[in-house]
């Protein structure tokens, strides 16, 4: 059924500011129509561990080596919604913390001989 496509029966949710207002009434309809909630569950046992993941470019813009605004901001966003999670779960006994990895190689990092220069002085 086309319906179908739309369901989330059986899937799991996370919904920030579900204390009150729009939030609130997200988490509802979510846990009427079949989700569970990540956090519900966790703040219901009184214990839980929330891992996010960001980058050190969360924390310092990379401007001076490599230049993206773009991601930069969005990775500071994580961080300050772990910092902001931990403050409003810290009562349920969840810990919520952002593992913000810095330069690490892969095949695809650094791209070229000039980047692994820049890198290997930043």
């Amino acid at each position: 059924m086309i319906s179908d496509i739309f369901s989330v029966k059986g899937k799991t949710v996370l919904i920030t500011g579900a204390a009150s207002g729009l939030g609130r009434e997200m988490a509802i309809a979510f846990v009427e129509n079949g989700t569970r909630q990540v956090l519900a569950i966790m703040a219901k046992q009184k214990y839980g561990k929330l891992i996010t993941v960001a980058s050190m470019f969360g924390i310092a813009a990379p401007a001076g080596l490599f230049p993206r605004p773009a991601y930069a901001a969005s990775k500071g966003a994580v961080v300050n919604l772990a910092r902001e999670l931990a403050i409003q779960y810290a009562l349920f006994n969840i810990q919520v913390n952002a593992l913000c990895p810095g330069f690490f190689r892969t095949p695809a990092r650094p791209r070229n001989a000039e980047n692994a220069k820049l890198m290997a002085v930043y």
